[in-house]
This record gives structure tokens, sequence and C-alpha cells, in this order.
């Protein structure tokens, strides 16, 4: 199956010049749009928060005394179990925190190499390809190693001179 070739239809750069102006054009309305849109999002949230202001502070408040209420019941109700079924929901205790808090990963690293051999379990190696290094060698051996060597194309790009054409428009 044959796919037919795209061809543009512009034929000079006065015809580019002109798309880059329209491209520029939608774009400012498109913004135009958008900053609209966001302003009346803005307003509308900013109504809804005088309506969710007061629930949050009353759920925050609520939270506390469950909160209170499970930490004085603590050794009697959750001694065995870590959680309790109520009917509108559940409450519990979740373990958290432990492991270990590394300050600067650079001074645990320094001071673990500088105890010796007997302590490079506790450090981790991390081992991948180094692409500069690969840039130099052949593609025989790239190819022998599961790596390719991707062709260089130029891609195209384009900017707007959005300035020149706001300028223009108004």
């Amino acid at each position: 199956m044959n796919v037919a070739k795209k061809v543009s239809m512009l034929s000079n750069y006065e015809e580019v010049q002109q798309a880059l102006r329209e491209i520029g054009e939608i774009d400012l309305k498109i913004e135009a749009e958008e900053a609209e849109m966001t302003k009346r999002v803005n307003e509308i949230k900013e109504k809804a928060q005088t309506t969710v202001a007061p629930l949050v502070e009353r759920r925050k408040v609520l939270e506390e005394h469950i909160e209170l209420f499970a930490e004085a019941r603590k050794k009697d109700d959750f001694s065995e179990k870590k959680s309790m079924d109520l009917i509108f929901g559940e409450i519990g205790f979740r373990s958290t925190g432990g492991g270990i808090r590394v300050k600067s990963v650079k001074s645990t690293v320094e001071a673990l190499l500088s105890l010796g051999e007997n302590y490079r379990h506790l450090l981790i190696t991390e081992h991948k390809p180094n692409k500069e290094a690969l840039e130099g060698v052949t593609d025989d051996f790239l190819k022998k190693i599961g790596c390719t060597r991707p062709k260089k194309t130029d891609k195209f790009w384009y900017n707007i001179h959005r300035e020149r054409i706001a300028e223009e428009t108004n």
C-alpha cells in the first residue's frame, strides 16, 4: 500500500509569515479565553470557600475530639486490636515512623566508606550504563551489549513572536 506524501499548502515565505501570524493570533485568543475561564473558576472557588470554610473547621474539631476520645481509651479498647469498626466509620491506631532517618546522605556515605570494607554492605552501589562513554564505542559493540545508536535527525520547530503580533492586533 502506497502512502501519499504530504505536501505543504504554503508555497512561499510570505505565506509562511501569514501562517505564523495566524498561529500567534490563535494563541492570543486561546490565552484570553483561558484567562477568563481561570478568573471565573477563581470567583466560584472564592464563593464556595465561604460555605466550605466553616465545614472544614467543624470537621477538624470533630476529628480532634474523636482522636482525644480514642486516646483516652487506648489501653482498654485498643490493647489487643488496632482498630474498631463502628456503624458510621472505623477508628484505630496505625504504627508510623521507625526505620532510619539519614540526615545527610553525603556525610553518612563518607563515614561508612571511612570505616572500611567491613561496612561496605551498608551502602548501595547503583550500576547503570554511562551513555557519554558509550558514545565512543563502535556500533558493533553497542549491538553486542544490547544498545543502539539512534540516527540524528533535524526536528522542525518554530517560535511565534507574540509581542509583535499582540502589538499589531491592538
